[in-house]
């Protein structure tokens, strides 16, 4: 069949999704006229189609490999839509068909959905999901059209071939197309009477042409131009027209002529008249359904018949006719344009911020959920969140409330918190989106006393400025989330086991404070998936973040709660901070130039006196640039007070789980530590990095990059004495200069207006990369304005334990270097430790750094040692 589709090819192949009670028919009867792809994702009952003899030999493929769609030029979507527990489409299935069509989608396809859906599915939903899966558009690249099934299962009179098919597109061309695709396959054919506003000179015209339809006609009134030759049927003649119904009515001898916009109106209300007096009945297309049988009355219940169709339409044709083009944005639910225009006027132009994280030191999280149309899923997910006593954040769409009211005020009810999930199909522009804002906010308000003001879609999108504006107008924030549970890479068929391994890894061993995790509750097939995963996620990746001790119910464990009332917590800070928040004695204190106009003897002087080196680290192998004059004037005791007083300090970054633990160890004994910060993570977790500044402890940078300031040939541990080394180059060098600005910057920006004991939670002291360093990048270090360089004397290698026992005893009793030499605590003692997620160590397992402390720091204290932080130390 040659298409009449313009830009498209002769139709090749047909796809049809879902091979039940009305796809299979569909493809077998297509396969006789085209060949056709049969996909279903159901393996099995592929295989017993693949198995039958009544298809080989045959034009129809059967396949569970949904890439074999991309052969096809149309794709028909012939999935069931079942009813839900509320008595609601579950529009589950025309979702995934509806991705498995979009993921697979050429240029020039055409996509027919044949389930029987609810008015606005096929424009709000599938094809917004199409446009999005395939990155095509709509008309442009493809087209999209709608034949709702019409075969009852086990009718043996009523079949495909015998019934009249209902078509319909988004434009007069597909209608033909698809008209003229299933004439290949039904006796019956497709018809549909077309109107124009040329159609009708008068009310007699049209009530004529009632009178003569025949029953159970389909009309399709073109909204724009006039009808093509074959869309064209000649009218009955009318009787002389009345006066009041011509379409041109003189008036003190001037002819008005209307124009074509008000002469369809006209057109339209004589059309609606006409009905009216001749008793017909309009229904929606997608009702004809319950219009099967000749015998109406006897056999179907006239409830479940929808005859308000003429009234919503008079509606629509007054507020046409009544309303400016700028009116004509009003909503008609009780929200005038008036009222938005006021939300905005109030608003001033600000726009809503977005967030994936609640930014807070506070140790909670929460969970987000959406799909409360899945009574099914939603009932496990509220058992579950009782189990675990904690509250969620559901959003919900205005037609969730529309639909399940008692169900939302059951979850609100129960404590959890509503929030709002627009649509992108419907709230495009501002007044749309404060509209489903405002609506939503009063009905809830009604309902639960709760005003919802967190707002999201179903999945993420970039949002323009005006619908931010929008956002901000309702006095909402966007809240996404840090983790999805329901994702594409996992598919709709995934387990949770595959969930789990997607949404958690060695570099994501457990959650963050502020952390948003994000349930999909309509997304997996299997039912149990997002209730399991809730539980699953608490056991293995929340519960493990706490430190177990002694002391039960120790402060140190994370909980869930709703996200709005973690964002209104004391915790909470700006991130970034803005400039005027920063501390003038922080803020921008790390450039270069320091060194601008120090002779090469006062930068040597200046390192004398700000470095504190290693014992091990003292040669020209080690330490290149130096003369062996210089390097015995070097420190290399990598202490700097005879103070019976120990140092610990932590290098590099973690996870919760490691550095809550630490943080609760050193608060349960009272001591206070210096932490270094490799700030090249610190972006995806800045709450962490406030809770140490909040704890009292001192940070520093240990580089952004983690780039040596001395260079071996092969890469080495940062504990390595054994190498030779060499220094940066000037191009290297200008690297590393660069490296600590941004390291510095990142670090400002999180922590810089903490200001605890008398000083700023930020210090300007660097801890480098390696034991090994270089006069150069000394004097680049300094010259970028840190006040010292600390190595210290006893690095601990606890990344090379197994056990915090035995770090415990390294810590007591001392231990023996790689080059035979031993190392013991002495006054003084600067302790180098890591603050690391130690590869090897169960995420089950306490922190090992952290557990060995527990038990070392009591020890040392009863040896007569105290605690301090570098800057009590170092000014």
């Amino acid at each position: 069949m040659q298409n009449s589709y313009k830009g498209t090819k002769s139709v090749e192949k047909i796809g049809v999704i879902g091979l039940g009670y009305v796809g299979l028919p569909l493809a077998m009867a297509f396969s006789k006229e085209i060949k056709t792809i049969g996909y279903d994702s159901d393996k099995e009952k592929i295989k017993v189609y693949m198995a039958s003899e009544e298809f080989k030999n045959s034009n129809l493929e059967f396949t569970w490999d949904e890439n074999r769609l991309k052969e096809a030029n149309v794709i028909i979507v012939a999935v069931p839509t079942p009813i839900n527990g509320e008595n609601i489409p579950d529009l589950n299935l025309v979702k995934e068909a509806s991705i498995v069509a979009g993921r697979n989608l050429t240029r020039n396809t055409v996509v027919v959905y044949e389930s029987t859906v609810y008015p606005g599915v096929t424009e709000d939903i599938c094809i917004p999901i199409l446009e999005r899966e395939s990155k095509l558009i709509v008309g442009k690249d493809f087209k999209v059209g709608y034949s709702p099934e019409r075969i009852n299962p086990g009718d043996k009179t009523n079949v495909l071939g015998n019934i009249v098919k209902i078509v319909s597109g988004i434009d007069d061309e597909t209608i033909e197309y698809i008209s003229s695709l299933y004439e290949l396959i039904i006796e019956a054919g497709t018809h549909t009477e077309y109107l124009s506003y040329q159609s009708f000179k008068d009310y007699n015209q049209v009530l004529n042409y009632v009178k003569n339809l025949k029953k159970g006609s389909i009309i399709t009134i073109k909204m724009d131009g006039v009808l093509e030759e074959d869309e064209y049927s000649k009218p009955p003649e009318p009787a002389k027209p009345a006066i009041d119904k011509q379409s041109t009515v003189p008036k003190n001898n001037i002819v008005i002529e209307l124009t074509p916009k008000e002469r369809l109106i006209n057109m339209v209300d004589w059309l609606l008249r006409a009905l009216e007096e001749t008793e017909h009945k309009s229904v929606l297309v997608e009702d004809l359904e319950f219009y099967d049988n000749d015998d109406l009355d006897n056999e179907v219940n006239k409830e479940q018949i929808k005859t308000n169709t003429t009234k919503k339409i008079k509606k629509a044709l007054w507020l046409k006719k009544h309303q400016s083009k700028e009116s004509a944005k009003e909503p008609i639910k009780g929200i005038t344009k008036e009222e938005l225009d006021e939300f905005r006027k109030n608003n001033n132009g600000k726009k809503s911020k977005e967030y994936s994280t609640i930014y807070t030191t506070e140790k909670s999280l929460s969970y987000t959920f959406y799909g409360v149309s899945n009574i099914e899923v939603l009932n496990k997910v509220l058992d579950n969140l009782d189990i675990l006593e904690v509250k969620g954040t559901f959003y919900i769409t205005k037609k969730d409330l529309i639909d399940m009211p008692d169900t939302i005020k059951r979850i609100a009810e129960k404590g959890h918190e509503i929030g709002i999930s627009l649509k992108e199909s419907e709230d495009k522009d501002f007044y749309s989106t404060l509209e489903t804002i405002l609506f939503v906010q009063r009905e809830v308000n009604k309902l639960t006393d709760q005003t919802p003001a967190l707002v999201r879609y179903p999945y993420y999108l970039e949002l323009n400025d005006e619908i931010l504006e929008a956002i901000s107008s309702g006095n909402c924030t966007v809240l996404w989330d840090n983790i999805s549970i329901s994702s594409s890479k996992v598919g709709k068929d995934g387990t949770l086991k595959d969930v789990m391994n997607n949404a958690f890894g060695e570099s994501n061993i457990s959650v963050h404070r502020g952390y948003v995790i994000y349930y999909r509750m309509d997304y997996y097939n299997d039912i149990n998936i997002i209730p399991d995963s809730m539980l699953k996620i608490v056991k293995d990746r929340i519960d493990t973040i706490a430190y177990s001790d002694e002391i039960p119910d120790n402060g140190s464990s994370y909980s869930i709660r709703p996200a709005g009332d973690i964002m209104k917590g004391n915790k909470v800070y700006n991130y970034p901070l803005k400039d005027e928040e920063i501390l003038h004695i922080v803020k921008d204190k790390i450039h270069s130039g320091y060194l601008l106009n120090y002779s090469e003897s006062d930068k040597f002087d200046l390192i004398k006196n700000k470095y504190i080196g290693n014992p091990f680290i003292g040669t020209p192998n080690t330490l290149p640039g130096f003369t062996e004059e210089e390097l015995k004037e070097v420190d290399k005791t990598g202490v700097f007070t005879d103070d019976k007083v120990l140092f610990l300090t932590f290098d590099d970054w973690a996870t919760d789980k490691a550095v809550n633990q630490l943080l609760y160890v050193l608060d349960k004994h009272n001591v206070k530590a210096s932490f270094f910060i490799r700030t090249n993570y610190i972006d995806n977790n800045p709450n962490l990095l406030r809770a140490i500044a909040e704890a009292g402890h001192d940070v520093g940078s240990h580089t952004n990059n983690h780039l040596p300031f001395a260079i071996a040939e092969d890469k080495q541990e940062e504990d390595d004495t054994k190498s030779i080394y060499y220094s940066p180059n000037e191009e290297e060098i200008l690297e590393r200069k660069k490296d600590l600005l941004v390291s510095y910057n990142k670090l400002q920006y999180v922590i810089g207006d903490i200001y605890m004991d008398n000083r700023p939670a930020l210090n300007t002291i660097l801890r480098p990369p390696t034991l090994a360093m270089s006069r150069s990048g000394m004097e680049a270090i300094l010259d970028m304005g840190f006040s010292h360089i600390v190595s210290g004397d006893f690095s601990t290698r606890d990344y090379e334990d197994k056990k915090s026992e035995a770090l415990v005893y390294k810590i007591i009793n001392g231990m023996v270097t790689d080059n035979g030499n031993p190392m013991n605590i002495q006054n003084g003692s600067i302790l180098v430790m890591h603050m690391s997620d130690f590869k090897g160590n169960p995420f089950h397992d306490p922190n090992l750094t952290a557990k060995a402390l527990d038990m070392a720091i009591p020890i040392l204290k009863s040896k007569g040692y105290s605690f301090a932080r570098l800057s009590d130390y170092l000014k």
